[in-house]
């Protein structure tokens, strides 16, 4: 990536004054009987990662930022309960409140907390489908809503789902049957009276363990725990809807499906599931009651209905364009019946819930690919639609969550419109097709990590083998539905997805470039194409560490007059930082002149070091030894002048006799010339010092 490529997207926006922190309000106390806070910080967001995007506004700092629920509502919001206000058709918002964007980026780019299912409601404002005016959007709903209404009910024969979308939207699983709740009434009343309380006690806990361990997306209703015999169950619902229409097949429409080498019995089932098409009147053979006369009859020269092959015949065509939304109706099925195969919120058996909600991702995905010719339905897509239409029905406003297929339409064609180009063939090769997008993917990863890059290319493996699928999927597919929600919430918090789509993808390579380096192509397609378990949090960070290094190396090269080494040199990198500029964690080693001069200048910190040590020794032994040599003379002086001394006894000294005894002491020449010599020495090395 060159250097021009990768500070030509956005920069940081500038700080804005936060807003007040709301006055906190009283804790309530849920139906269930435990404290819930009015309250839903943006602390207890999991995970402290933030956006990679260079045209995001998680690189500034706001300060004390207010909670998710009041910049969202203008107020504190508690989790779903059955109160009057929230069963109101609008969203209870403070009055004139309008939501601060900026703030929201930044509050949903950490991470959006799953407690109280506000993420449906980020999406739509992060998205663009809610404008930031709380009192505008339920006239925005309303209007979406029908619209696709009328969509689905133009194209197919039996929209009963469509327009009852509260029988489909997620419902909290019933809680786990603990021990207490299988024990019958006589059984309780056989146990022992001294151990009733205990065992009540461990029950409980038992209870309250097997409940915290809940996934939230184990959404599949558990058998409700045996009743005792003067209790009864409460009524629920009934989720049941009647049978699929299922329209006749003309005559003309099953030769044209024929006539493309298609078994009439996959027709045949096409026409007899929950979305079966609406078969047009010019597709039965006859003319639209709106084109008939007064009296009934057709028109004077109207065509034989058995004309089907010639191509101007309006029933053929009708014919082939019913054959052709039947190709691509099957080719939509084939996929979305295997999106998220093992999550319970499509397997859910109760009134065949689970499959109906795969219908409604069908519904979503043929309307929009009928409605958008100039875009081909990829295999992918479906897996985007699971997404954004489970976290849809999982809407903390129950009215909303029933609206949850309509919505995800619209969410959908919101974020396609921005990668559209993805999907086009005649794209491909320009900036923001598929192979574009996959070239400055290459291109940044071998910026940064050239190794890793040579060596994927010297075992054969090409970035289109992996990436285009990370790309179309937005890498939904590579990993599971909590953290593919996760990096959609940084992601859609992004003003430049693209720029971030192609950091998180770096990254994800880098993180797993030690076991790429030691695999074949065999290895390294497996890792790539069944990418590990990653912890997401770490992943986005590591990203927006990348982006933020790279915008500070390139401004110091531009803006500072610094060379690339000097940069590096200078500039500490994130502590998240895997890989940049081709050095692990960013950190770039020292060249041969600089490794000289830093080890001359630890050379002569250690001979100063030595020097240092040497005089302060050599004062020591000199003040020692003058000391030892001045109490010697005192003592000699005070003994009588004939006193007979031993030479083993005078050390450093020499004993001349004389024929009348006398002794003359003087000290040896040679160890003065010594003392001299060691006092020289030490005020060399004080100088020095």
């Amino acid at each position: 990536m060159t250097d021009k490529q990768s500070s030509s997207t956005d920069g940081p926006l500038e700080a804005e004054e936060s807003p007040p922190r709301p006055a906190r309000r009283k804790v309530s106390r849920r139906r269930d009987g435990s404290n819930v806070s009015r309250s839903t910080s943006h602390n207890s967001v999991s995970g402290g990662g933030c956006t990679s995007d260079s045209g995001d506004d998680s690189t500034q700092d706001f300060g004390a930022l207010p909670s998710l629920t009041f910049c969202l509502y203008g107020m504190e919001v508690d989790e779903l309960s059955n109160t009057e206000e929230e069963n109101a058709a609008t969203c209870p918002t403070a009055p004139h409140h309008v939501v601060h964007v900026k703030y929201l980026r930044k509050l949903a780019s950490r991470g959006i907390p799953d407690e109280g299912s506000h993420r449906a409601v980020v999406w739509r404002l992060l998205l663009g489908y809610l404008p930031p005016e709380t009192e505008a959007w339920q006239a925005r709903l309303t209007e979406a809503r029908h619209f696709y209404k009328t969509c689905t009910a133009d194209l197919f024969a039996d929209t009963w789902d469509t327009q009852h979308g509260d029988a489909l939207r997620w419902r909290p699983r019933r809680p786990r049957r603990g021990p207490i709740a299988s024990r019958s009434h006589d059984d309780d009343n056989n146990d022992d009276h001294n151990s009733d309380n205990d065992n009540n006690h461990n029950h409980e806990e038992v209870d309250d363990e097997n409940n915290s361990q809940e996934s939230s997306l184990e959404d599949v209703d558990v058998p409700p725990p045996a009743l005792k015999p003067e209790e009864e169950e409460e009524e629920e619902p009934s989720l049941a809807r009647p049978d699929p229409v299922a329209p006749e097949i003309p005559e003309t429409v099953m030769e044209a499906w024929k006539a493309r080498g298609k078994d009439e019995h996959l027709l045949l089932n096409l026409m007899k599931s929950y979305n079966a098409l609406r078969i047009q009147e010019h597709a039965k053979g006859r003319k639209p009651v709106a084109e008939t006369t007064n009296s009934g009859e057709e028109p004077q020269g109207a065509a034989s209905p058995t004309a089907a092959d010639d191509d101007d015949d309006p029933w053929a065509r009708a014919a082939q364009d019913f054959v052709d939304s039947a190709v691509l109706l099957d080719e939509v099925r084939k996929d979305v019946f295997r999106t998220h195969p093992d999550l319970a919120f499509f397997l859910d058996p109760l009134d065949d819930l689970g499959r109906r909600r795969y219908y409604a991702l069908e519904r979503i995905l043929f309307v929009w690919a009928t409605y958008n010719k100039g875009v081909r339905y990829v295999q992918g897509m479906n897996e985007i639609v699971g997404a954004i239409y489970y976290v849809m029905a999982k809407d903390w406003k129950q009215e909303w969550a029933a609206e949850a297929e309509a919505d995800t339409y619209y969410l959908f064609s919101t974020l396609l419109a921005e990668m559209r180009d993805v999907f086009i063939s005649d794209m491909d090769d320009a900036d923001t097709g598929i192979q574009g997008r996959l070239a400055h993917m290459q291109t940044l990863l071998q910026l940064h990590d050239p190794e890793v890059k040579e060596h994927l290319d010297e075992v054969g493996v090409d970035v289109s083998y992996y990436a285009v699928r990370w790309w179309t999927c937005l890498a939904s597919r590579e990993f599971l539905l909590p953290d593919t929600i996760r990096l959609w919430d940084s992601l859609f918090a992004s003003t430049h997805k693209d720029n971030f789509m192609r950091y998180v993808c770096v990254t994800m390579v880098l993180t797993i470039r030690d076991r790429l380096l030691k695999g074949d192509f065999s290895t390294c397609m497996k890792l790539l194409q069944g990418y590990p378990s990653t912890q997401m949090d770490h992943l986005i960070e590591s990203s927006r560490a990348l982006w933020i290094y790279e915008t500070q190396i390139n401004l110091a090269i531009h803006k500072g007059g610094y060379t690339r080494h000097m940069a590096l040199q200078t500039i500490k990198p994130p502590p998240a930082l895997i890989m940049a500029f081709g050095f692990r964690k960013g950190i770039a080693p020292k060249t041969r002149g600089e490794i000289l001069e830093e080890a001359g200048e630890k050379a002569a910190e250690r001979l100063r070091d030595a020097t240092t040590m040497v005089s302060t020794s050599a004062r020591t032994y000199l003040g020692k030894a003058n000391g030892l040599f001045n109490k010697y003379m005192q003592q000699r002086k005070e003994t009588s002048s004939d006193s007979e001394y031993d030479k083993s006894q005078t050390n450093g000294r020499t004993s001349t006799g004389s024929s009348d005894g006398e002794e003359v002491i003087k000290f040896s020449e040679d160890k003065l010339k010594t003392f001299e010599d060691d006092m020289y020495l030490a005020e060399f090395a004080t100088d020095s010092s």
